[in-house]
């Protein structure tokens, strides 16, 4: 799933971001710039999701920001690893319920 979201334009990333619900939207545009739109120098910068950076993000449920991230298509892992950057996240193991062993 990783390559596909390195593969996305600036435009893909800011289309898929105006399809998400209107509450969310500044808060995950921020995460994906972020991931995606930061680490780019000056002379390639992409300013797509500027009209997000500067608005101030509505105060998110983690679940709300997890369930954004998943739907622009970050891996349950991957929403989790970006929320909760210090959590070390490990994938359930086979026989145990989902949730069960998700964190040390």
């Amino acid at each position: 799933m990783q390559t596909l979201l390195k593969e996305r334009s600036p435009e893909q990333w800011a289309a898929h971001i105006e399809l998400l619900p209107k509450k969310i939207r500044t808060q995950i545009a921020k995460v994906v710039w972020w991931d995606w739109f930061g680490p780019r120098v000056v002379s390639e910068r992409w300013d797509h999701l500027d009209q997000y950076i500067n608005q101030p993000a509505m105060d998110l449920e983690d679940h709300e920001v997890l369930e954004g991230l998943e739907l622009l298509g970050y891996t349950e892992k991957q929403a989790r690893q970006r929320l909760y950057p210090d959590e070390r996240v490990r994938e359930p193991r086979k026989g145990v319920p989902k949730g069960v062993c998700n964190a040390i």
